[in-house]
């Protein structure tokens, strides 16, 4: 899977582009989970099309950034999030365990529905509550204490413990900048970004 190259169109002009350059420009970053944003299965696993075959997303992305799948075994989405294919939440699993794992959670989801409040003690009324994308019932209040809504700069947020970004950069005052949802951003990252689709529309 490592070598699988494709012919596209971008910007008129027709060039070669790794499988897995194209799997990332199609990812969505959700608190940890990488969630793929393009075309699913009839059973909600994103997919990838390689050579005018479908390919599962979250096996591509295993394949290339950890390695070879063991033979007979199945990936298991440990965050639940099907079209998450973030390899630090996938596990190769027999399918035995994959199918008794998917049973145990569908049993918690289950008992979750008649919860009536959250691990921080919110009330789950109808105007407190979301839906996620793996069905589960989620806490308004808790996603707004996430995303620092009503707080100060960074406060609140899934990152404001952490004193460098993904890549390894610092988040110091000159390199951190606040998203419209509250949370800490690297300013490295995105000029790097800004740098390589500067690349990518001159090829």
């Amino acid at each position: 899977m490592r070598g699988s190259y494709e012919v596209i169109t971008d910007s008129g002009m027709t060039r070669i582009a790794p499988l897995i350059d194209r799997l990332f420009r199609s990812v969505a970053y959700d608190h940890g989970c990488w969630v793929w944003t393009k075309s699913t299965t009839s059973n909600g696993y994103g997919q990838i099309a390689n050579s005018g075959r479908p390919n599962r997303v979250h096996r591509v992305a295993y394949e290339h950034l950890v390695g070879p799948i063991p033979p007979g075994m199945h990936l298991d989405h440990l965050c639940r999030n099907l079209l998450c294919c973030n390899p630090l939440h996938l596990e190769p699993v027999s399918q035995g365990e994959n199918t008794r794992r998917g049973v145990s959670h569908a049993r918690r989801s289950a008992a979750a529905k008649v919860k009536t409040h959250c691990a921080r003690g919110h009330e789950l009324t109808d105007d407190n509550v979301y839906v996620t994308k793996t069905g589960a019932r989620s806490c308004r209040a808790c996603k707004r204490i996430a995303e620092g809504v009503g707080m100060g700069p960074g406060q609140g947020t899934w990152n404001a413990a952490k004193t460098h970004c993904p890549s390894g950069h610092r988040y110091d005052e000159a390199n951190t900048y606040i998203s419209p949802r509250g949370g800490r951003l690297c300013r490295e990252c995105n000029r790097l970004r800004s740098a390589q689709a500067h690349r990518r529309k001159r090829e």
